[in-house]
């Protein structure tokens, strides 16, 4: 399953560049919009392409070192520490 990463802000831009080269790495499809639109766009980008998972990066994940993960069908969400995410979703595109 694809996994699309929202950025809000410039550096939380900059984080999901260096994301998304770590995810494709482990052999897990990643994508993400580099243009800088708002959050809602960039939803709605990962939508069209069908992403199953996005991860959201801000300014508030950036300082507490973590991501927060949707599942993009049932909508539920929770906050991943970001040294776990690559392992987490390794789990899930696994099963």
């Amino acid at each position: 399953p694809l996994i699309w990463l929202i950025s809000i802000g410039d550096p939380a831009r900059d984080a999901n560049l260096k994301l998304i080269q770590e995810l494709r790495h482990h052999n897990i499809p990643a994508d993400m919009d580099p243009t800088g639109r708002s959050p809602k766009a960039q939803f709605k980008l990962a939508a069209k392409e069908g992403a199953a998972y996005a991860i959201t990066v801000g300014d508030t994940e950036l300082s507490a070192g973590s991501v927060v993960l949707k599942d993009l069908k049932t909508t539920e969400q929770k906050a991943i520490a970001r040294g776990e995410i690559v392992a987490h979703l390794q789990s899930l595109v696994t099963k």
